[in-house]
């Protein structure tokens, strides 16, 4: 992302701020777009809220040497009351009279005062149709974008469309399914339609035949996915704060998915956004080419390094159990893991497991008051070699952080990490013997 926009995210930071100190307000906002919802009663009562919202956003323009346009103000009434609410109920503020409108935009949604999104459905059919028509173009049987290609693009640009706010649409009857047949059938003819458009296809191949020809996700399965992955950002929803016959959009996806699915039902892992700083220097690696180059390597490090912390490291997975172990040929001494069965975790999270055992067994040694010229790590897994010296924002980014946190309090202590690569099962004692330690780990 550019800076001029992450910029103004902290310059619009006090008005959003100074706007959600209003009696039961909400705002939110991106870039210049701001949202304010208030919640009452009556319309009267929500549009007093938001006066008072405006008057402190009227503060802060003045403030900061910001204009508003009132010209591009909206006022919606969101309720699904029929009679009972008056929804005409314009918003005084000092920049005239705001009317009420039945839709409004914001961030790309065209919100229904009822937020049943049929007019977020209609707007997203034009925008794909459109997509789909230009696509149609450098199409042809002789010449112009190849299918392959012409699938890239589709995928890329008019499923996203297509499915931007899934969650909220495919969700919107509070607990109940939240789309119509007649609204799945409009966005699998949209599908049909590109797809038709990619392969050259007959106007009358079924919808369920063009899917698997041209190996594209059917539409239902699309929606949930995308539910899914909002829930994989936002996390599942907890337990409503009272019993009520209502759901929201988030709640309804967590329901279905802790109904459906037991495994999905576990905590997900949290991954860090960032594990270590851009500028940290991770432990030195020494991966060379082949098996027997490898040997050699390992030998004369055994040779030259003898006041060094050797340990070799492993992780296994056996009968759906995880394992992980560290041997240290130093001292003798053996640490092992269990790291819980295969739908928790997996061997690669046991050779990460291994390297924190590896340094645990360091920092022991040197409290005990040893002096070690240098911390060797002897491992078979190269993928853990590379992971723990550049640490990525991906699962097991919880185990990178340990691993960095620890080499770094060796390397404060004047104790330097070097991780290094050994090839498996060529009759090397340590890593033998940590390969034997890791399997007695998983049970």
């Amino acid at each position: 992302m550019p800076l001029s926009p992450i910029l103004y995210l902290f310059y619009n930071a006090d008005l959003l701020d100074s706007c959600n100190e209003a009696e039961d307000t909400t705002a939110t906002g991106f870039i210049d777009d701001v949202a304010i919802l208030a919640v009452g009663n009556s319309t009267e009562e929500t549009c007093r809220k938001l006066q008072e919202a405006l008057r402190k956003a009227e503060t802060w323009a003045f403030t900061h040497a910001s204009v508003f346009a009132p010209e591009k103000f909206q006022l919606t009434h969101f309720t699904r009351a029929k009679t009972r609410i008056n929804t005409d109920s314009p918003l005084q503020s000092q920049w005239g009279e705001i009317e009420p409108k039945t839709t409004c935009k914001y961030l790309g949604l065209t919100m229904d005062s009822t937020l049943k999104w049929k007019p977020h459905i209609n707007e997203t059919e034009r925008k794909v149709t459109n997509i789909i028509t230009a696509l149609s173009s450098p199409g042809s049987s002789t010449w112009g974008v190849r299918t392959r290609e012409m699938r890239i693009i589709y995928k890329g640009v008019a499923i996203p469309q297509m499915m931007y706010a899934c969650s909220l649409w495919s969700n919107s009857g509070w607990g109940e399914k939240g789309y119509t047949k007649k609204t799945l059938h409009r966005v699998q003819r949209l599908q049909a339609r590109a797809a038709r458009a990619i392969s050259g296809a007959y106007r009358a191949t079924s919808f369920p035949a063009l899917d698997v020809e041209m190996h594209l996700l059917p539409v239902e399965q699309q929606i949930w996915k995308h539910n899914i992955d909002t829930i994989s950002r936002t996390g599942m929803a907890g337990a409503p704060a009272r019993r009520g016959r209502k759901m929201s959009p988030r709640q309804t996806i967590t329901k279905r998915l802790l109904d459906g699915q037991e495994a999905i039902s576990q905590e997900p892992e949290h991954i860090l956004p960032f594990v270590t700083p851009l500028w940290w220097q991770g432990p030195r690696i020494h991966i060379v080419g082949g098996a027997e180059q490898a040997e050699k390597e390992h030998q004369r490090c055994l040779e030259q390094s003898t006041n060094a912390f050797h340990i070799y490291t492993d992780g296994s997975g056996i009968d759906g159990q995880i394992g992980a172990a560290a041997v240290c040929t130093t001292t003798q001494q053996t640490s092992k893991s269990h790291m819980g069965d295969d739908t928790t975790s997996t061997v690669y999270a046991g050779e990460l497991q291994g390297i924190i055992l590896a340094l645990k067994m360091a920092q022991a040694d040197k409290q005990n008051g040893n002096q070690r010229s240098k911390v060797f790590i002897h491992t078979d897994n190269q993928a853990a070699i590379r992971s723990s010296a550049k640490p990525k924002e991906k699962s097991g980014s919880y185990l990178l952080k340990i691993i960095a946190d620890k080499t770094q309090a060796l390397r404060e202590q004047g104790l330097n990490v070097e991780l290094r690569w050994v090839p498996a099962h060529t009759g090397i004692q340590g890593n033998e013997a940590a390969d034997a330690a890791a399997k007695e780990a998983t049970g």
